[in-house]
């Protein structure tokens, strides 16, 4: 096997870990509409795993190093990353469901500002670019 392989393999069980996880909580999250894999269009453009809400989607990524996190953002921030949450992983372990949780819903309260903004007409593009940089 090749390292490649190897490395595609893992990043495939880090991804299932999490899909599963946001799975359970969404069972007593009712904003989370539905969660699913991304299809491979939307890996191909960054996603891994899609949660639909009613205000717009919130997207996740999962990497296993600090370096692939960190590409990640710099190829992403501008676009997809403010509605991303990065799921580190270190080897099979990764953040606390708790934590999780929270980035989710952070997330998604900020697809609910953009919304009410969009419809009241307020620009809040430069209070989404300060989060998104957090």
């Amino acid at each position: 096997m090749t390292t490649n392989y190897v490395a595609h393999q893992l990043g495939n069980e880090r991804e299932a870990i999490t899909l599963e996880l946001i799975q359970q909580i969404a069972k007593s999250t009712p904003w989370m509409r539905m969660v699913r894999p991304a299809t491979h269009a939307e890996d191909w453009s960054g996603k891994d795993i899609v949660i639909e809400t009613a205000h717009g989607d919130v997207l996740v990524q999962v990497k296993g190093c600090k370096a692939a996190a960190q590409a990640w953002r710099k190829l992403y921030r501008d676009t997809i990353g403010p509605y991303c949450v990065m799921v580190r992983f270190k080897d099979l372990t990764m953040i606390n469901p708790d934590t999780l949780r929270n980035r989710l819903l952070a997330v998604y309260q900020l697809r609910i500002r953009e919304y009410w903004a969009n419809v009241s007409g307020v620009d809040i593009s430069a209070e989404c670019e300060k989060e998104a940089r957090q």
